[in-house]
Parts: C-alpha cells; structure tokens; sequence
C-alpha cells in the first residue's frame, strides 16, 4: 500500500511538471461548442472526485476519467499524466496503455507508442486480442521492425482464434512491406 502510495505521489508531480509544455496537444476544433462543454463539465466532475477519492483504485479511476476527458479536448499533455498515474495502480489498464499508446503515435514517438502497445500484447496470454494484434503489427511495421510484425501475425494464426480469422491475417499481413 505504501508503495503504490509513493507511486501516485511521484505520479501527481509528474503530471504538475509536464502539464506545463503541452508538447503532445493537438487541435481539437473538430468538437461542437455543446461537445466541448459537456466534455469541460465531465473533466471537472472527473477532477473533483480525483481530489476527493482517498484509496489508490478510486484515485486511478478518476485519473483515468480526467485523462479521458482531457485527451478528448486536445490536452493530451495532461492526459499523459493522468494515465500514467492509472498503470501505476495497474500496470495492463487495457484503455490507459491504448489511449497512451494512440498519443504517442499521433505525436510521431512509435517508439513509445509500440512499448504501450507491448504491454498489452505480453500481458494477453493467448495473444488472441485482434486491436492489440493490429496495433502491434501497424508499430512494430511503421518501425521498421517487418519481421517481429510477421512473428506477431504468425503466433495469432496457430491460435484457435487465428484459425478462424483468416481475412483479418491476410488483411494484416498485406500492410508489412
């Protein structure tokens, strides 16, 4: 318990210190004036509970609503942080690691956004999970990485799921050049 306690102390800082450069924001013109207030509205309700909540599972859940609602608005500097401080309490939060995962790659860091995506491919015993297959053999392609993608696709295909997705594998395998 302590641990995670320090974990989430170390966590709040970081989230203070990289608020500040909004290097991994993004335009967010696309929402509706409505939509961008309901998603500032949810954002304040996510914070205040992140204040309140008083074990690291509730502090998580509010972080990970914060960061949500702060990645819909373009903020993802600060979704950055809330997210980290989510897989600190647990370490496979399937949509902390994907969100995370999605803003580094939008930022042009496949590297960081394939170390995400690996989380999860190594935590799904039967790698049988075809977002996270995708999404690994898309980084691990874009970083030029074509052989690792094709051992992705190839351990997919011996499973009982593989099997039985064939077109989703030869649709996969046609995108590492």
């Amino acid at each position: 318990m302590k641990k995670i306690l320090t974990m989430l102390a170390i966590t709040s800082i970081a989230i203070s210190m990289t608020a500040c450069d909004g290097k991994y924001d993004v335009d967010s013109s696309h929402l509706s004036d409505e939509n961008r207030e309901k998603q500032e509205t949810l954002l304040e309700e996510a914070l205040e509970l992140y204040k309140v909540a008083d074990n690291p599972v509730g502090k998580a859940n509010a972080a990970f609503n914060a960061g949500f609602h702060y990645m819909i608005l373009g903020k993802n500097t600060k979704a950055i942080g809330y997210y980290e401080e989510v897989i600190a309490v647990d370490p496979v939060h399937y949509p902390a690691l994907t969100n995370l995962s999605s803003i580094y790659e939008e930022a042009g860091e496949v590297d960081k956004a394939l170390e995400y995506t690996t989380r999860l491919y190594d935590h799904d015993a039967n790698k049988t999970t075809p977002e996270v297959i995708r999404d690994m053999v898309r980084l691990l392609t874009v970083n030029g990485k074509q052989e690792e993608a094709r051992m992705v696709l190839k351990d997919y295909a011996l499973t009982e799921a593989g099997q039985k997705d064939g077109l989703f594998i030869a649709d996969q395998y046609s995108l590492i050049k």
